[in-house]
């Protein structure tokens, strides 16, 4: 059963670049990569995503900040 705010892309099994970034985001803090050109972007439109993504381990992360 597919939810009916799924996006149309994730109900056929796609992802886009934006679905990713929040396990994106940190990993290339992690990984300590220079924050330099599309590493900052990623970074920097990951971090809101971080505060609202429902994926289990970013939530945990997220509630332990608070």
């Amino acid at each position: 059963m597919v939810d009916e705010g799924t996006p149309l892309g994730r109900r056929r099994g796609e992802l886009t670049s934006d679905d990713l970034l929040d396990l994106v985001a940190p990993g290339t803090v992690a990984d300590m990569a220079p924050l330099t050109e599309e590493n900052r972007l990623l970074v920097r439109r990951g971090l809101p995503v971080i505060n609202q993504t429902r994926a289990p381990a970013c939530a945990r992360c997220s509630a332990r900040r608070a």
